[in-house]
């Protein structure tokens, strides 16, 4: 079969890196919702099929490696104890789709690579130690519809390449220290649904064609200054 489903069971232990290294036809594999630990192998896989890896709600410790297969369109990470930084080899994941690492410990900046994943849809690093500027690359997302940027350390302001994000209908970046304004260009996202910018350092006026979304749910904007 190409697909190993292991989610929600008691396996405890690291991935091999042998076991990583001979998956040679696996497309899909969840261990989500497990107690492993360890690190994720930074070895070549090999399964050169691999699209979706599913590593949420463990013990995970380490770095997300560098190494991870080209092949991939969902990698998830939710919920473990990851630290050091996000390689900027994630640039390279050219069919992701979706790249989701909250709740865990990983601090450094954002890549600015990350700009180059134009499948991407989903983005959610919330909950994490990430600090310094937003990436105006970021804008390149042609296909990002959900970004979570919640309660890290972001700093500078929100770059108005943003007001790119045509098909976005979520954005939270709360709890951070973002400064300057709202961009005007985001009156242009349409789809726009839930926006979050609450406990920042934000000022200036929010931009009124905001309140012309018929799709609006959600705008929290509390706590700034």
């Amino acid at each position: 079969s190409d697909t190993l489903n292991l989610k929600g069971n008691r396996f405890s232990g690291n991935i091999p890196e042998e076991f990583a290294q001979r998956l040679t036809n696996l497309r899909f594999l969840d261990l989500s919702q497990n107690l492993v630990s360890g690190k994720i192998p930074d070895v070549t896989w090999g399964s050169s099929n691999l699209e979706h890896l599913y590593l949420d709600n463990n013990k995970i410790q380490g770095a997300i490696p560098k190494s991870l297969p080209k092949t991939l369109q969902s990698f998830t990470v939710t919920y473990n104890t990851l630290t050091s930084t996000i390689p900027t080899e994630m640039g390279l994941l050219t069919n992701l789709e979706r790249f989701e690492a909250q709740d865990n410990f990983i601090s450094g900046g954002i890549p600015t690579e990350i700009g180059a994943l134009s499948n991407l849809m989903i983005l959610y690093l919330g909950y994490n130690r990430l600090d310094g500027t937003l990436p105006t690359e970021l804008g390149q997302l042609s296909s990002i519809k959900a970004i979570i940027f919640k309660q890290m350390a972001m700093t500078g302001t929100i770059p108005k390449e943003y007001g790119n994000w045509e098909n976005v209908w979520g954005v939270d970046m709360s709890g951070n220290k973002l400064e300057g304004t709202i961009p005007t260009e985001f009156g242009k996202l349409t789809n726009m649904q839930y926006l979050l910018f609450r406990s920042n350092l934000l000022t200036g006026r929010v931009p009124s064609e905001l309140g012309k979304f018929s799709d609006i749910r959600v705008v929290s904007l509390d706590r700034n200054f």
